[in-house]
C-alpha cells in the first residue's frame, strides 16, 4: 500500500474545509440521493461523498455500505484531492501497486474499482470527493465520468447553499437580537 501524497497547498485546504463546518454535522438526504444516483449512472454497488480532513476521511453519505470514517492513510479518495482537475480511477485496485495490499480491497468492502471526483470549492481548493466504489473490476464509459463529475458539481453547490443558508440564519438572529436592544 502507498499512501498518497500531502497537497502542497494542504494547510489552505484544510481551512476552506473547516469554513464548510460539515465534519462534526451529518448531511441531509439530498446527499443520500447524490450517492444513489452516482451509483445507479456509473453502475456500482457503492458510492459515497467523503470530506478528507489532517489524518482521517469522513463518510458523510454512503450508498452500499457502511462506514464512517477512516485514515487518510488508507483512503482511495486521498489520491483524488492531489488530482482536483480530473477524476481519478483505478479499474483493478488487486493490480495496482498503490492499492493492492489495502486493507479496504483484501478485507470488507473488498474493493476492486474506484473512481472519484474532487469536491471543489470557489476558491480552487479539492475538500473531499465523491466517489463510487465496486468489488468487481469496472471501466467507466465517458459518459459515467462526465456524470459523476456533474455530480460531484452539484455536490459542492449542495454544500456552498448549505453554508450560505447557515449564515443567512445566524445574520437573522444577530438582528433579531439587536432590535432587543433598540
Amino acid at each position: 500500500m502507498i499512501a498518497a501524497p500531502i497537497p502542497d497547498n494542504e494547510q489552505s485546504r484544510l481551512m476552506a474545509l473547516a469554513g464548510y463546518q460539515i465534519l462534526q454535522n451529518q448531511l441531509k438526504r439530498e446527499f443520500d440521493e447524490v450517492t444513489a444516483l452516482a451509483a445507479e449512472v456509473c453502475q456500482t454497488s457503492m458510492s459515497a461523498i467523503c470530506m478528507i480532513g489532517k489524518n482521517a476521511i469522513w463518510y458523510k453519505s454512503c450508498y452500499g455500505f457502511d462506514v464512517h470514517e477512516t485514515t487518510r492513510a488508507t483512503s482511495f479518495c486521498s489520491y483524488v484531492i492531489n488530482t482536483p482537475d480530473e477524476v481519478f480511477i483505478v479499474e483493478d485496485a488487486t493490480q495496482d501497486i498503490r492499492f493492492h495490499d489495502n486493507p479496504l480491497v483484501i478485507q470488507n468492502p473488498h474493493i476492486k474499482s474506484y473512481a472519484g471526483a474532487p469536491l471543489m470549492d470557489n476558491s480552487g481548493y479539492a475538500l473531499g470527493a465523491l466517489c463510487v466504489l465496486d468489488s468487481d473490476a469496472k471501466k467507466l464509459t465517458k459518459n459515467q465520468i462526465k456524470s459523476l463529475k456533474s455530480l460531484a458539481e452539484q455536490t459542492m453547490r449542495l454544500l456552498s447553499s448549505r453554508v450560505w443558508l447557515s449564515s443567512y440564519k445566524q445574520h437573522l438572529s444577530d438582528s433579531e437580537d439587536m432590535t432587543l436592544f433598540l
